[in-house]
């Protein structure tokens, strides 16, 4: 994981290649990060779902990793169109989960939003979900309805599991976490960037998302608006689930060794079980939420002894 301080230094590089002089701008209430590697497919549309949102006091950062296709130069020219965007190329690829750290790392602001080469937003998406985070204090994330989209026929279907968490126990969230979240489409939400920062952003490893996603619930709600603001494109360019055996090294980068992918759903329980016990709960709902992670774990103890299984027989 690129480490805050050293992404902060990269971003002075990222803002001599967009000729926005942020001292020129007063620092936009959300942060927009958009990671992409090899993304020029769909990446003109999702650029487009952004800049044309109702809500427009926002920086649009895009990280490419080291992209092979043309995706540099579909971001090189909407630098040119609109101030708000700023891009920057890594000089190799970091993996996914490190260039999506990267631009969360660079975030500045009140709010903080991922996006991907791949998906889009309904106009209304920023304006809707900072209107209810302001109104409640006591939510950190905020995302619309999700539509899946079929990547090749454009088939569209709404997803009817998206995750709200509005227990006031943090312990409770957790618990409605680990047995409720399957597609985590709250990812791309509007996330309250100083809840964020108390995370350890995603993981180098399959399933890394999730301790972030649990880290964010024991800190604070989760809402969920009525209307369909999130378009997610599925397909086998799109979602990481497809990936072939020989991508997965690629996708996550030279960070993540062989001995962590190999092991890791037990990493992703052993760091939701620390969150648990880290993150600043009353001593009582730490245990109660210790506890709801250790039998999370329990109920994965398959995969998990399967995993030592396999670390085994490769020795």
């Amino acid at each position: 994981m690129i480490q805050k301080d050293t992404g902060r230094n990269m971003a002075l590089s990222a803002s001599h290649l967009t000729s926005v002089d942020s001292t020129e701008m007063q620092t936009p209430r959300i942060f927009i990060g958009l990671p992409v590697y090899n993304g020029a497919r769909f990446l003109s549309r999702s650029i487009d779902s952004l800049l044309s949102q109702s809500f427009s006091d926002f920086t649009l950062l895009i990280s490419d990793n080291a992209s092979s296709d043309e995706t540099q130069a579909i971001c090189e020219r909407y630098c040119a169109q609109d101030r708000r965007v700023r891009y920057f190329r890594q000089v190799t690829n970091i993996g996914a989960p490190g260039n999506w750290n990267f631009v969360a790392n660079q975030a500045e602001g009140e709010y903080f939003k991922w996006a991907t080469a791949n998906d889009e937003c309904a106009p209304q998406m920023l304006e809707r979900c900072i209107l209810a985070l302001d109104n409640d204090p006591s939510a950190v994330l905020c995302q619309g309805r999700t539509c899946l989209v079929d990547e090749e026929t454009d088939a569209r279907e709404p997803y009817g599991n998206d995750l709200d968490l509005l227990d006031e126990r943090p312990s409770d969230r957790l618990r409605n976490l680990s047995m409720r979240l399957a597609l985590n489409n709250g990812q791309c939400g509007l996330i309250r960037l100083s809840s964020l920062r108390r995370t350890g952003l995603d993981r180098p490893y399959p399933g890394g998302d999730i301790p972030l996603m649990a880290e964010l619930a024991l800190i604070g709600r989760f809402i969920v608006l009525p209307d369909m603001l999130f378009y997610r494109r599925m397909g086998p360019s799109t979602f990481s689930r497809f990936l072939r055996k020989e991508q997965i090294g690629t996708f996550y980068g030279e960070q993540a060794t062989s001995k962590t992918l190999a092991g890791h759903v037990l990493h992703q329980h052993l760091s939701i079980l620390n969150a648990s016990l880290r993150l600043p709960l009353e001593w009582g709902e730490k245990l109660v939420a210790a506890n709801v992670a250790i039998r999370w774990m329990a109920w994965n103890r398959d995969s998990i002894l399967e995993e030592i299984r396999e670390t085994f027989r490769a020795h």
